[in-house]
């Protein structure tokens, strides 16, 4: 089933407001930190991967879900190109929710 180009962009303008949203959270504490703001702005960085993580868990899930509906050859490219971006989201929310709750130690990679 061919999508529309309305419905693509509204898609493709949805995606890109909810990754810039921790996107900006991390670049605005990557820019406290390199202040030295006293008023942690690790804690925005933090806080913005989290969201990517969940952000990642989410759609990857939805992406997931179109695969067994469709199948990988019935999505559009685009469609295709977020899924990758929003596993690889995933990965990188996902290991860092393992060490936010500390299932994997801080200094892992120490040892």
């Amino acid at each position: 089933m061919p999508i529309s180009k309305r419905k693509m962009w509204i898609e493709l303008i949805i995606n890109g407001l909810l990754l810039t949203t921790p996107l900006l959270l991390i670049i605005n504490g990557i820019a406290g930190l390199a202040e030295n703001d006293p008023n942690h702005p690790d804690a925005l960085i933090l806080m913005g991967v989290l969201i990517l993580g969940i952000l990642g868990l989410v759609m990857t899930g939805l992406t997931v879900f179109r695969l067994f509906n469709r199948g990988w050859h019935g999505i559009a490219l685009y469609q295709k190109l977020l899924a990758i971006l929003y596993f690889v989201c995933l990965i990188i929310g996902g290991f860092e929710w393992l060490l936010f709750t500390e299932t994997i130690p801080p200094n892992w990679y120490l040892h």
